[in-house]
């Protein structure tokens, strides 16, 4: 018999203080007694707590969802790199694309006619993306960015590729 998993991990969006249990035993805390229970602060100012749901394909389940929680102790110290800062603008621009795509009326049909028949044949890649483990704005997202990151100068991000890659 099938069972539905149900994630029941919630996250707060402000975090001051953070349990001992989720912090490693070499990070300073501020607090004296740091064996004590109850909240503890971090003695670094770059630090953060966060958490993330992923979805994860498991056999004879389907499609299962996962839930992640991290925390940063310490910041970064040096630089963005003239790479990254690409990446983040390529990042920027995927997503002003998805959303300009979606509401494009003359694109959305074929589109989502792609979008069923990259579905059900999950070896149909557009711009080396295939549909396996995205949701449809996703994975439309994914397309844009991988056109984007090949050919960053001439690629037409508010233009939907028309066929599948060969």
């Amino acid at each position: 018999m099938a069972v539905k998993l149900k994630a029941n991990v919630q996250y707060i969006n402000a975090i001051e203080t953070i349990q001992r249990k989720f912090v490693p035993k070499k990070v300073k805390v501020v607090s004296k007694d740091a064996s004590t229970a109850g909240p503890i602060v971090l003695a670094t100012n770059d630090g953060y707590m966060g958490g993330a749901q992923r979805l994860t394909w498991r056999a004879g389940y389907g499609q299962c969802s996962r839930n992640f929680v991290f925390i940063k102790t310490e910041g970064r110290s040096s630089a963005f790199t003239a790479h990254e800062l690409d990446l983040r603008l390529y990042f920027k621009r995927a997503c002003a694309a998805k959303i300009a795509l979606m509401r494009d009326l003359s694109q959305y049909s074929r589109i989502q006619t792609l979008w069923h028949a990259a579905l059900e044949d999950l070896s149909k890649r557009i711009n080396g993306v295939s549909a396996k483990g995205y949701t449809w704005p996703g994975w439309i997202m994914a397309v844009q960015y991988a056109g984007i990151y090949n050919d960053p100068e001439h690629y037409n991000e508010l233009q939907f590729p028309q066929d599948f890659d060969v």
